[in-house]
């Protein structure tokens, strides 16, 4: 479930009659490069808030109906560094495909709200293409997919493949900017996806190395590296990228390039998980006793209450949510099974309702 589907939250209002309510925008920034020891550090970003409506919301097993102000469920942005191979092994369909793939996901109104950034290796025009400054700042900045989609895809349309693959300078570099930009934007999920068809063929080509550069930034302020496995790669060694970088393993598209656009989606998914931030409702202090979660299925019009647990073990097998700190809550957490329902329902609606008494698992 993602942060983009809140944005059709509706209200129940006493009468049966629906109102919306809307999110407002978000603008981008860049700050300076920061790091830890192995040099990883970078750039900036963006915010949000909400506009609440107020209505009536019936009890679990009926009875009167309260007054609920209606929040939109929001996730963290997500902010993307795709790192793109573009060596020479890259040239015919590995390279169409993967171009096409990356651009009907820049493209997807699922992705409304997601910010991407691309570098390519070997990179585009000068540079040492072992130097990390070579990719930082990226050679396509981040921007707002609604918005910037148009600029990554003319970048990757001006791009042809060629050259060898130095995988160390390009992902030393990117993990630089992404864990500059996690610090610079904490209530960003900040990722990069190393996206190729083989193993280095220069600059450092230890894969212990390169993976190593994975865990630093994984360990520094837990920017994950993602993996996604093209014809001709080795998918063990992008396992263990994925692996260090707390990500699992590679994505592997090794046997069908045309299922790059749905690795990426679950790239997408995977990053933010199904754990929405709690705002405050306008004017109202906020009640951890009096917050109730809906859930609309995709296609249908009828909310169904989502009970709360007190923790991940009281779900069980069931549907439901529970607090991240149940003594000072900032975030809703969807149990397991409701986490899996709603990440493979495209058009789900969650809803955080404020003002009336808890529904209880």
């Amino acid at each position: 479930m993602f942060r983009w589907y809140s944005l059709f939250a509706v209200a129940i209002i006493s009468g049966g009659v629906a109102a919306s309510c809307s999110t407002s925008d978000t603008s981008s920034g860049v700050d300076d490069e920061g790091g830890d020891s192995t040099g990883i550090g970078g750039s900036g970003g963006q915010g949000g808030d909400f506009i609440g409506n107020t209505g009536g919301y019936q009890n679990q097993g009926g009875g009167d109906i309260c007054e609920a102000t209606e929040a939109e469920a929001l996730q963290k942005t997500l902010d993307m560094i795709v790192v793109l191979d573009r060596s020479g092994s890259m040239g015919g369909t590995k390279w169409t495909g993967s171009v096409n793939a990356l651009t009907q996901f820049f493209n997807d109104p699922t992705s409304q709200g997601v910010w991407a950034g691309i570098n390519f290796f070997p990179p585009v025009g000068a540079g040492d293409e072992c130097d990390a400054s070579t990719y930082n700042p990226l050679q396509v900045d981040l921007g707002e997919l609604q918005a910037y989609a148009p600029t990554l895809i003319s970048a990757m349309g001006s791009t042809a493949p060629s050259g060898g693959t130095p995988t160390y300078g390009a992902m030393h570099g990117s993990l630089q900017v992404a864990t500059g930009h996690q610090d610079a934007n904490p209530d960003h999920v900040v990722i990069v996806v190393l996206a190729s068809d083989g193993d280095p063929t220069s600059c450092d080509i230890d894969i212990d190395n390169i993976s190593d550069l994975s865990l630093s930034a994984y360990n520094y302020n837990g920017v994950m590296t993602f993996a996604v496995a093209i014809q001709g790669a080795s998918v063990a060694n992008l396992n263990l990228i994925a692996q260090k970088g707390g990500s699992g393993q590679a994505f592997d598209v090794t046997s069908d390039i045309s299922l790059f656009k749905q690795k990426m989606e679950e790239i997408r998914a995977q990053a933010l998980g199904c754990e929405y931030l709690i705002p405050e409702p306008d004017g109202d202090e906020f009640d951890p006793l009096a917050l109730n979660v809906e859930y609309t299925a995709g296609g249908t019009t009828t909310p169904q209450d989502l009970p709360q647990a007190d923790n991940a073990a009281d779900c069980g097998g069931g549907p439901g949510w529970y607090y991240d700190n149940p003594t000072d809550p900032t975030k809703v957490i969807l149990c397991p099974a409701s986490c899996g329902q709603i990440e493979v329902d495209t058009g789900a609606k969650i809803n955080l309702l404020f003002g009336c008494p808890t529904i209880l698992n």
